[in-house]
C-alpha cells in the first residue's frame, strides 16, 4: 500500500509538473496587448481597434512577517498578474498584458474582428514572472472587436484581499470608466472621440 501511494503521488506530481510547463510555454512569444500610436495607425479592413484597462486592486498589509505569511498567505502586492488574450474558437493565445497591483493598466490594441478572451489562468506571477500554480483563478472576460471600429471595453477590475491563500476563488467585475479612459487615448493616440463606440466586455457563461 505504501508503495502505491508513493507512486501515485509520484505520478501527480510529473503531470502538475507537465502541465506547469505547457502553461509557462502557452504564454510565450505572445505579442504585447498594450500598441503604440503608430501600430494602429493603418487598419485592415479585417481589424479594428479596442481600448480598456485592467485594475488589480490591494491594500498593502500593516504588518509583514514570515509568520503572517504562513498563517494569512502571501501579499497580493508581491505579484505581477500576467492576463492572456485568446480569439475565440484559436488553437493558442495571441496575446498578453501584465499588470502590477494598484496601478491600472490601459490598453490600446489593434486586432482582427471577433470574439476575445481574457484569461488570467493563475493568480501568482511573481516579480521575476515565475507562475506558482497555487494561486489559482479562473477569470474570463469576452469583448468584441468589430472591423473598422474603435471600441471601447471597459475596464476589468479585479478587488483583492490584502492577502491570498492557495485555491481561493477571486471575484471580478467590469466596470464603466469612459470618460476617463477615453480623455487619456484622445490625448496619446489622437483618436476621434466621434468615432468610438462603447461595447462592453462581459462575462462568460
Amino acid at each position: 500500500m505504501g508503495y502505491n501511494m508513493k507512486t501515485n503521488r509520484s505520478r501527480l506530481s510529473c503531470l502538475l509538473l507537465i502541465i506547469f510547463i505547457a502553461l509557462s510555454q502557452y504564454s510565450c512569444g505572445l505579442k504585447p496587448l498594450q500598441m503604440s500610436k503608430s501600430e494602429i495607425s493603418e487598419i485592415r479592413n479585417s481589424e479594428g481597434i479596442v481600448f480598456g484597462s485592467i485594475l488589480v486592486k490591494s491594500k498593502e498589509p500593516e504588518m509583514d512577517s514570515m509568520w503572517q505569511t504562513i498563517l494569512k498567505g502571501r501579499k497580493v502586492t508581491d505579484f505581477k498578474y500576467e492576463f492572456i488574450i485568446t480569439k475565440r474558437n484559436a488553437l493558442r493565445a495571441s496575446h498578453k498584458i501584465i499588470v502590477e497591483p494598484n496601478d491600472e493598466k490601459i490598453f490600446v490594441a489593434k486586432l482582427e474582428g471577433g470574439e476575445y478572451d481574457i484569461i488570467q489562468m493563475f493568480f501568482g506571477t511573481s516579480k521575476n514572472f515565475l507562475t506558482d500554480s497555487h494561486y489559482h483563478s479562473d477569470i474570463h472576460a469576452l469583448f468584441t472587436v468589430i472591423p473598422n471600429k474603435c471600441i471601447y471595453i471597459g475596464r476589468l477590475m479585479i478587488p483583492m484581499p490584502e492577502r491570498i491563500k492557495p485555491y481561493r476563488n477571486i471575484l471580478f467585475k467590469i466596470e464603466d470608466d469612459d470618460k476617463a479612459t477615453i480623455s487619456k487615448v484622445i490625448l496619446e493616440y489622437g483618436i476621434n472621440e466621434h468615432n468610438v463606440t462603447k461595447k462592453l466586455m462581459y462575462f462568460r457563461k
